[in-house]
């Protein structure tokens, strides 16, 4: 049986989302069913998800595609090489408390202007509607659409980077949320419009939120003659129960300029958070405010504030504990994980098939593993002096063609304060499963990840010496 070279971190879109420029030439577009490789592959993600049983994991080569609607399926959807961008909105809808849909290394960027009345879907990077289960997000980028600017009306709003409506579960691991400008016009004939309002980081209505280094970026409002559009919000969470938060960043949108020289204000600046209700606590999570746009001969604008509502906010100055592991791997080879935080932090490391989601007393964050789960009485290590603890949890091997493996940790200071990190999701690949076109023993996509085979011509998952 072949054994697996060992692999560490990879480089991740929402840091170097550039780099998906690097494949585009040599990039065909292809979306494989782990479970059921005798498909083939697949032109477009949504042809993929309607193929796809409950439960299926997809892995998209490098490339461009369009947007997908997931639709009561629990699925993974990962891209294993990255460079993998999506110009139009993903929805996840119709979840049951039993399904999740999981996403990893996706950049999602809605191009140019929303145009005038555009639904939600059209504007907004990443939308969750009604759903029981869980959202997973890890290593995505999402950037809503610019609004539309308008001569004598209002410019339409900017998308959000996500919005989330009756979503009971959603988790996120360092992805970054942007919403789009609102729109906005600078001509010599835009005296009577205002600027529209700038999209938030996240729009949330209802649900729970867990967010673990991620950055949160309202967009400034739309610039115009009358007035300036108010800046977005970082969060914007409307009946949201709790909001958990850590070595993650909220940032509300600037307020649009107005440039008449007739008395104009400018817009207001968005606010960092934005909670009617709930509770929100964060862990080494600072709130910005959104400054005030710019006026002409009146005053500027009101600025943002760092946090705005009625929710109760509770704010701890600790550094972050966060974990960070590789998100695709095969069997009978181990996992490359890190945990951060503080120098004497005693780690526990714990990994599951199956999600929870359960606030623990007295512990900071969110348990996202099944519960009670058996934990050793001594921790697998301690923070060292640099702040970031190695680990190397083995994957045995199994029969199945792959499995999701759920990682969390419990970090416990030196003072006898917890916290749970946030989790992370970890594809897993049977490395002698098919497809193995080259009948070198070891699975073709695992061939094509570690390298053992080379795909460069197209880059679609497939050995380039099965196809030439």
């Amino acid at each position: 049986m072949r054994a697996l070279p060992q692999f560490g971190f990879r480089s991740i879109p929402v840091l170097l989302p550039a780099l998906g420029l690097l494949a585009q030439n040599s990039a065909a577009e292809a979306v494989h069913l782990v479970s059921q490789p005798q498909l083939g592959h697949f032109a477009t993600i949504q042809a993929a998800v309607d193929a796809a049983s409950d439960g299926e994991t997809l892995l998209i080569a490098p490339g461009y595609y369009g947007g997908f609607t997931v639709n009561g399926k629990g699925l993974t959807v990962i891209a294993p090489l990255g460079t993998v961008n999506i110009s139009e909105t993903i929805t996840i809808t119709g979840l049951s408390a039993a399904q999740a849909v999981r996403l990893s290394q996706l950049v999602v960027v809605i191009p140019g202007d929303a145009m005038s009345n555009t639904p939600a879907e059209r504007v907004i990077a990443l939308r969750g509607v009604g759903n029981q289960g869980q959202i997973w997000l890890q290593d995505c980028l999402f950037t809503g659409a610019i609004g539309v600017g308008s001569v004598t009306g209002v410019g339409e709003p900017g998308g959000a980077g996500a919005e989330f409506l009756q979503c009971a579960h959603v988790l996120a691991s360092n992805c970054a949320f942007t919403g789009g400008t609102g729109g906005g016009c600078v001509s010599s004939n835009c005296y009577g419009g205002s600027g529209g309002v700038g999209g938030s980081g996240v729009r949330a209505n209802g649900g729970q939120l867990s967010f673990q280094a991620c950055t949160l970026t309202a967009a400034m409002g739309g610039t115009n003659g009358s007035s300036g559009g108010a800046g977005g919000h970082g969060l914007h969470a409307i009946g949201v129960a709790h909001t958990r938060a850590t070595g993650t960043t909220f940032k509300g949108g600037k307020g649009g300029e107005a440039w008449d020289f007739l008395c104009i204000k400018g817009g207001a600046g968005g606010h960092g958070i934005n909670a009617t209700s709930g509770e929100v606590k964060l862990l080494a999570s600072p709130i910005i405010a959104g400054g005030a746009g710019n006026g002409q001969v009146c005053p500027d604008g009101s600025a943002g504030q760092p946090f705005f509502g009625a929710a109760n906010l509770e704010v701890l100055p600790d550094p972050a504990r966060t974990l960070s592991a590789n998100d695709f791997s095969g069997d009978g080879t181990s996992l490359a994980v890190e945990v951060h935080g503080q120098a004497g932090d005693k780690v526990w490391l714990a990994t599951a098939l199956r999600w929870n989601w359960l606030h623990v007393s007295g512990v900071f964050g969110v348990w996202l593993l099944p519960y009670p789960h058996p934990l050793t009485l001594i921790p697998q290590g301690t923070i060292p002096a640099s702040g970031t603890l190695s680990l190397a949890p083995f994957v045995s091997d199994f029969a199945v063609p792959a499995q999701i493996r759920l990682l969390q940790a419990l970090v416990v200071d030196t003072q006898g304060q917890a916290y749970f990190t946030g989790g992370r999701h970890a594809v897993v690949i049977n490395r002698t499963a098919q497809p193995d076109c080259n009948s070198n023993g070891l699975n073709d996509w695992l061939d094509v990840f570690y390298g053992v085979a080379p795909d460069w011509s197209p880059r679609n998952l497939v050995p380039d010496s099965c196809e030439h």
